[in-house]
């Protein structure tokens, strides 16, 4: 309360003094507090903004199926879920983009290709001894390709943004290899490879893509995945760097 008996500029002096040991008071109990001469009103308390970023880029793998009707069916689709869900549990979820290509043919591949620019592709199916792999034609049977005729293929895409192939089909070493002249990571199995095996295999390499590995850890982790399942099943995927078989 202010004196009546004091003038109107001594009211006004102490009104100032009472306000700023208010104001001292209040601040050192809540600093969140601001403090006027009539009102002690709460300060609303903002919100730090998280830093902005520049756009995130995301990098896609193209996964392409083949399971012809005149072979033995095997886990496409099973694997495909499987690395989807080893990227969705990862901490770079967002950084990675799945597109699924089921019933592969030739031409599918080249559309594949040209409209999804990926930075990963991965084949799931059938491969044959004489190094071929099986793609379906048009009635949805096998059509085998020879590995000079895909690595012309990729030779097109070459420095277009293709970072790694993965093969994971029986016998796929050669195509591999042809392969692994125009793209810099290229994996493939050197002999007939069981189902739960690149199973595990493709589970373990994408938890570490997703996890921000590199391509060499990544592929030594699925074989390390492979080796609980079986020691010599894990000698079978090998890997191409810059067209070099690594040991």
């Amino acid at each position: 309360v202010i004196n009546s008996m004091l003038s109107p500029e001594q009211a006004n002096i102490r009104r100032s003094r009472i306000g700023f040991f208010m104001t001292e008071l209040v601040g050192k109990l809540d600093p969140t507090w601001e403090v006027e001469v009539n009102l002690i009103a709460k300060k609303p308390v903002q919100e730090k903004e998280s830093p902005k970023t520049s756009d995130q880029v995301t990098k896609k793998i193209l996964f392409l199926a083949a399971n012809p009707s005149n072979l033995t069916q095997v886990g496409t689709g099973r694997e495909a879920e499987l690395i989807k869900e080893a990227l969705r549990r990862s901490d770079h979820r967002d950084s990675f983009e799945i597109v699924t290509n089921h019933a592969v043919t030739i031409p599918g591949i080249q559309r594949a290709l040209l409209q999804e620019k990926p930075a990963i592709i991965h084949f799931s199916g059938h491969g044959s001894n004489l190094g071929k792999l099986a793609f379906e034609d048009a009635q949805g049977n096998s059509f085998e390709v020879s590995p000079g005729a895909l690595a012309d293929l990729f030779e097109l895409f070459q420095g277009r943004g293709i970072e790694a192939v993965l093969l994971n089909a029986c016998y796929s070493e050669a195509q591999a290899k042809e392969i692994g002249k125009n793209i810099q990571y290229v994996i493939g199995m050197n002999e007939e490879v069981y189902d739960n095996n690149s199973l595990e295999f493709s589970r373990a390499f994408y938890d570490a893509i997703g996890a921000g590995e590199d391509i060499p850890f990544a592929f030594r982790l699925g074989k390390n995945a492979v080796s609980f399942q079986s020691m010599p099943e894990s000698e079978k995927p090998c890997l191409l760097i810059d067209g070099e078989e690594q040991l």
